[in-house]
């Protein structure tokens, strides 16, 4: 048996509509609803009260925790034409709820504005504005995870929202006892697979800052099947809008968090000496002491670009822009 659906009364919709001033409130489409018919007595409508959050189980964007009289309500309808309606309910990520909240208010705000006879001349949309202040990652209680603590805010005159926050590999190592390690496949979303170069990772979100707004979030970001290794990545940061793409600054981190001095930059710098300064000068004692690991062995090229080399009792896996002569 169904789940009973929390429709709009009639007079909800009628409402809606005349707040709508009858124009679709998609700000991409704007058609107008309601027009006349060949019948004197009659009109022509296209437009559809469209539920922000499904009216029933199953639906587009349902939210389970919403009374059925809020999910009934005006504030949970949204006026549009008919093939908008369609539109939004096929491609839920394309437009969450909170997508669809920034379009009623924005409409009815220009609806007001036309009643009033300000100048609300059609075009292209006012351009939004992003600040990213900070971006810091930091390891979780626990050491298993990491914090990424993300400080935006809104210095322009529209809504923006948040939807995405992508992390793009620059680099990436791992280190694991040489013995201990093990590998499993992961569908979860986390960066347990993203350890190629330029390999991208996506946390979906869903922030709204109104202008003049101030927001600090934080995404947590886990390896689970990395568990037997520490893993260090250097990601670049981008924060998807609805008025396109922000560059954020790059971020350094380190999962589990137990090897403070483990860093991109400080096993690079470690690589050239080792690689450079000594793998010629104890090549010959390596050939005759091949068990001998207190010195590095000859790298070679890693499985994801760059390249594994060992050290001491501990195998160091890069993945990078750089090559093993770039040590040099």
């Amino acid at each position: 048996m169904a789940a009973p659906r929390d429709d709009f009364s009639q007079s909800t919709k009628e409402i809606l509509a005349k707040r709508s001033g009858q124009c679709c409130s998609n700000p991409d489409c704007g058609r107008v609803t309601s027009g006349p018919h060949e019948d004197d007595d009659k009109a022509v409508n296209l437009g559809v009260a469209a539920h922000i959050t499904a009216a029933a189980p199953g639906g587009p964007r349902y939210y389970e925790k919403l009374a059925r009289t809020e999910r009934s309500s005006i504030g949970n309808a949204i006026w549009l034409c008919q093939s908008c309606a369609k539109l939004v309910d096929s491609d839920v990520r394309r437009f969450p709820e909170e997508l669809l909240v920034i379009w009623k208010r924005k409409h009815e705000e220009r609806t007001k504005r036309k009643m009033t006879g300000i100048d609300v001349s059609s075009g292209a949309l006012e351009s939004g504005t992003l600040n990213i202040s900070a971006i810091y990652a930091h390891p979780s209680g626990d050491n298993l995870a990491c914090i990424v603590d993300v400080r935006v805010s809104n210095p322009g005159r529209t809504d923006i929202l948040i939807n995405a926050i992508e992390f793009e590999v620059l680099e990436f190592l791992r280190k694991f006892p040489l013995g201990k390690a093990s590998f499993s496949a992961t569908y979860d979303i986390d960066i347990s697979e993203t350890i190629e170069y330029m390999a991208k990772a996506e946390c979906q979100v869903a922030q709204i800052l109104k202008p003049g707004e101030a927001d600090r979030f934080a995404i947590a970001l886990s390896a689970t099947s990395l568990a037997a290794v520490c893993a260090c990545w250097k990601f670049a940061v981008r924060l998807k809008t609805n008025y396109g793409v922000f560059r954020g600054p790059d971020i350094e981190l380190m999962i589990p968090a137990g090897e403070p001095d483990l860093t991109v930059d400080a096993v690079r710098r470690l690589l050239k000496e080792k690689v450079v300064g000594q793998l010629s000068k104890h090549a010959d004692h390596l050939e005759r002491n091949p068990d001998d690991r207190q010195y590095i062995v000859n790298p070679r090229p890693g499985p994801y670009g760059g390249f594994t080399t060992m050290m001491a009792e501990s195998l160091f896996e890069y993945s990078g822009p750089l090559s093993i002569l770039d040590m040099g």
